[in-house]
């Protein structure tokens, strides 16, 4: 049995990639005794790929990307061009793209029920200067209202939290501070009702390294929004995939998955993280599951 979070994400990694080495009718035959084979070029249209997409079966369980077949299906008109190419280009250089082969930081979709996580990051990244100045009014008053991060997961730095909402409980007095953000964010109840995440402002100051660590669990998706980003130092490691982040955008991943944070700039970094409930989960098991 497996329970390591990052060998299991690599046995899901190698079990996807080995899909893009199946010989189907669809790539015709594919050399192997070329050091570097090159696929047969086939007559792949951008509208075959739109009807494929159109004919997936939205019933079925996401594949080792996490990406559910309703996002396929009813983006079909939106994916078929980048697919197309990123095909295209696949079956004429014989190779995959290798984000494909490790990233574990996938698409999230932006529209349609608010079950969907993805449905926050428009509204955030439209409304990022309003959440970023009131984390910065926070962090100006002399109260100690940021509180140092308590579950020892820093090696070493300074790193602090402005806690809005905790296991789905509103945190009223931290919210008059917030007032604004607070608003937006009841629009979404995926979020604010979610009894195993938080909602908080993270101020990280140079020179913290955060330990490689997991969630507590696989129920939500974390995002994080970048509010006061420096130029350089600044990342985090989620598996086997590292990225920085960028003012005014969101990151969405699964923090029960291994992940790790470097703080090596030259002034602090601000972010704004909610949680939301993984869309996988039922109605009946987002209404039932304890908090934590």
């Amino acid at each position: 049995m497996v329970v390591d979070d990052e060998e299991k994400a690599n046995i899901l990694n190698t079990f996807f990639s080995t899909v893009f080495t199946v010989e189907n009718e669809m790539l015709g035959e594919i050399p192997r005794n070329n050091e570097n084979p090159i696929l047969r070029v086939t007559n792949l249209t951008q509208e075959e790929v739109r009807n494929r997409l159109n004919k997936i079966k939205i019933d079925k369980s996401p594949g080792p990307d996490g990406i559910h077949p309703r996002v396929l299906r009813e983006l079909s008109n939106v994916i078929d061009k980048p697919l197309f190419l990123i095909f295209r280009d696949s079956m004429a250089t014989g190779s995959v793209p290798q984000d494909w082969r490790i990233a574990n930081v996938v698409p999230i979709f932006k529209k349609g029920s608010k079950s969907e996580p993805g449905n926050y990051r428009p509204a955030m990244e439209a409304n990022w200067k309003v959440i970023r100045d009131e984390g910065l009014a926070v962090m100006d008053e002399s109260k100690g209202l940021f509180l140092p991060e308590d579950e020892n997961l820093r090696e070493k730095g300074d790193w602090s939290q402005y806690t809005l909402w905790q296991q789905g409980r509103k945190n009223e007095k931290s919210c008059k501070a917030a007032p604004k953000t607070c608003a937006l964010l009841e629009r979404f109840p995926e979020s604010t009702g979610c009894r195993r995440g938080q909602i908080k402002y993270s101020v990280m100051h140079p020179g913290t390294h955060v330990w490689p660590h997991t969630g507590p669990t696989n129920c939500r998706l974390r995002m994080h929004l970048g509010l006061v980003i420096p130029r350089q130092g600044c990342k985090i490691r989620c598996a086997n995939d590292t990225r920085s982040w960028e003012e005014g955008k969101v990151l969405i991943f699964d923090d029960s998955f291994e992940h790790e944070v470097w703080q090596d700039a030259n002034s602090y970094r601000l972010i704004f993280i909610v949680d939301v409930w993984h869309p996988e989960l039922s109605q009946h098991q987002r209404r039932t599951l304890p908090a934590i």
